[in-house]
């Protein structure tokens, strides 16, 4: 029944496994039906990345964006490990078999091995944004290499598509999905007033859930009867509750 689809996205990055299985996800989710990228405060490094093969990306002006890029390492404890009378004998049949190993550096091999993974990536992040953007890999690759930019200024390299807010990333994937725009009413339900079968709901929910954390936050914004069935409807998957709910006229 879903028309379109808005990512609403205010991320710095992270893992670049997440950041690379969300971006299939969103390609799978855009061969069905238009996908919008909204950029809010911060939305780098991976998230961007997943917010690469949407149809159109919004930004506002100030929110920080770009950081296309990849880095690496590891901690070195051996010394400290040694101290606490910790100590470790390895057994490997292969150079780098111990690549990652906390207890020692790596080895001139190891770190030429390492560098080339992190190219691997980078090449790889690179190519899916230009993918997504359509340009050529030569006219993006000199906007990544870390470097952060405001939303304006990634208007202007032809990093994200046009400066807009939440708003207008429902509007414009209304549009694209075909259906009646300005048709939408954004409801702040962080004001309403509890009723006392909402207080009670509430409570009932915190004491049995096991998502007795997220339904305390949670229940700040949003009515507990509606946080009960939104957990029942997902159960086990992460989730994330906005302080407010767009609902179609």
């Amino acid at each position: 029944k879903v028309r379109a689809v808005v990512l609403h996205i205010n991320s710095p990055g992270g893992s670049a496994l997440a950041s690379d299985l969300m971006w299939r996800e969103v390609v799978a989710l855009r061969n069905e039906k238009p996908v919008i990228a909204c950029f809010e405060d911060v939305s780098a490094s991976g998230g961007f990345y997943l917010a690469a093969p949407a149809n159109e990306i919004l930004v506002r002006a100030g929110t920080l964006t770009g950081s296309i890029g990849v880095f690496g390492g590891k901690m070195v404890a051996g010394e400290g490990l040694r101290k606490i009378g910790v100590h470790i004998h390895e057994i490997a049949v292969a150079p780098n078999a111990t690549m990652y190993t906390p207890h020692k550096r790596f080895t001139d091999g190891q770190r030429v091995q390492f560098r080339k993974s992190l190219q691997r990536f980078y090449d790889g992040f690179v190519e899916r944004v230009a993918t997504g953007r359509g340009l050529p890999v030569d006219e993006i690759e000199p906007h990544c290499r870390g470097r952060v930019w405001t939303g304006a200024d990634a208007v202007d390299l032809g990093l994200v598509d046009r400066i807009g807010n939440l708003d207008d990333a429902v509007e414009r994937a209304r549009e694209l999905a075909e259906l009646r725009v300005g048709g939408f009413v954004r409801v702040d339900t962080s004001a309403d007033p509890k009723t006392y079968v909402q207080e009670f709901m509430e409570q009932a929910v915190k004491q049995y859930s096991p998502l007795t954390a997220m339904i305390e936050t949670a229940s700040q914004f949003l009515p507990a009867s509606r946080i009960a069935q939104v957990v029942l409807q997902h159960s086990g998957q992460l989730m994330a509750m906005m302080p407010f709910e767009v609902r179609l006229r």
